[in-house]
Parts: C-alpha cells; sequence; structure tokens
C-alpha cells in the first residue's frame, strides 16, 4: 500500500494512502502477525469495511511501528493504547489518513470532493465563512467542510454543531497550501486554531497545526 507522509514538525506527522480493496488477505495477515485487537472488526458484516478498518492500522504503522492497538474513548475518539501519543484518524471513499502528534491533540479530515456539498453548504455554513470564498466552487466547499469535521474531531464534544459552534475565521494561499484561521465555541469558552489544508488530487486533506 503506497502512502504519503507529511512532516507537520519533528513530533507530528500526517499520512494518507489509497485502500486497496484486492489487500484483504494481506491486511489479515498483519493484523494478525501485530497480534491486534479484532473484535471491532469482527462487527462489520461488509467486506470493504473490513478493509478499511485494517487499511487504517496498516498505515499507521508505518508512521508507529511499534504502536500497540487503536482503543476508542466514548466519545468515539480514537486513542493509542499504552501511548502518549495524539491519534486522529479519517476515512473518505477509497482514501484513509491519520495524523499522530507526540505532545498536542490532534485531528485530521480528508474529503472526496463532490458536487452534493452545494446542496448542504447553508447548512454547516455561516454568511460570515461564504463569505471567504466562491460558493458555488465545490472545491471551496469543501476546504470548509473538511476544516470544520478536523475542528469537530479535536473538541470531541458530541452536543456541539458545525455551523454555531465551528467558525472558520480566514483562510489564506500559499503554493498550493491553504491556511486557516478558526475557532471553536463552546458555552463560555472560546478556542482558536489554525490549521491547513492540502489537495490530493479530488480529496481535500484538512489537518490541525500543533497548538
Amino acid at each position: 500500500m503506497d502512502y504519503k507522509k507529511i512532516a507537520v514538525s519533528d513530533s507530528h506527522f500526517v499520512a494518507y494512502s489509497n485502500i486497496d480493496y484486492k489487500q484483504e488477505a494481506k491486511l489479515f495477515s498483519f493484523v494478525r502477525e501485530k497480534n491486534l485487537e479484532q473484535n471491532r472488526l469482527d462487527h462489520y458484516k461488509n467486506p470493504k469495511r473490513k478493509v478499511e478498518w485494517m487499511s487504517v492500522r496498516y498505515l499507521l504503522n508505518f508512521l508507529l511501528p511499534d504502536f500497540q492497538d487503536v482503543q476508542y474513548h466514548s466519545n468515539g475518539k480514537p486513542f493509542l493504547k499504552d501511548s502518549n501519543d495524539h491519534l486522529s484518524i479519517s476515512h473518505s471513499h477509497e482514501r484513509i489518513a491519520v495524523s499522530v502528534s507526540k505532545h498536542y491533540p490532534t485531528a485530521v479530515d480528508i474529503q472526496l470532493i463532490t458536487p452534493k456539498i452545494k446542496r448542504i453548504k447553508n447548512k454547516f455554513l455561516n454568511p460570515s465563512e461564504l463569505a471567504l470564498i466562491d460558493e458555488n466552487n465545490e472545491t471551496e466547499l469543501t476546504y470548509l467542510w473538511s476544516l470544520k469535521e478536523a475542528l469537530f474531531k479535536i473538541n470531541g464534544n458530541q452536543e456541539l454543531f458545525l455551523k454555531p459552534n465551528f467558525l472558520i475565521e480566514s483562510i489564506s494561499s500559499k503554493d498550493k497550501t491553504i491556511l486557516a484561521k478558526a475557532k471553536i465555541i463552546n458555552v463560555d469558552q472560546v478556542s482558536s486554531y489554525q490549521l491547513h489544508v492540502e489537495m490530493i488530487d479530488n480529496y481535500v486533506l484538512a489537518y490541525l497545526l500543533n497548538s
């Protein structure tokens, strides 16, 4: 499985890859050799979902060959067993992405660009956010969706919503990378963040920079 690695810093790495659904046997051998917990895998009846689950761990192994396993908090956020490293995972269609940071909470989101994003733009974007982009451009709309998904992951509060609680304040571009400034509004607490967005073929990859 080919993969690409982004060094955000000396202690923060993002990796992404295609999913090869023909490699189920190879991936299952990896899971057994790594002695990963298979209870969660066994819940999936769809063979494609099984391959996706195994592919995430296979990709993670490139970043952290010594990782023990992936487990989940009650809110669904993944974490690394017996490790203080921070983890985030994303999957969209035939692509997966992971982010690992030693010192800071992290978040990554990958999204396939599709025209349907235009139909839901007003459900997740405020007028001030639409003003930052060409609101008829499905790629730019996907930037904002992916940024908000990354913010949702870093927050982990299932009671917050994309439109009122996650605000993209500004976007600037340099070369082929976009830098975004954003904030999470949670009751009386406001937290600020910086994120990167990159184009990966017809996908958008968004990830949190170190706090």
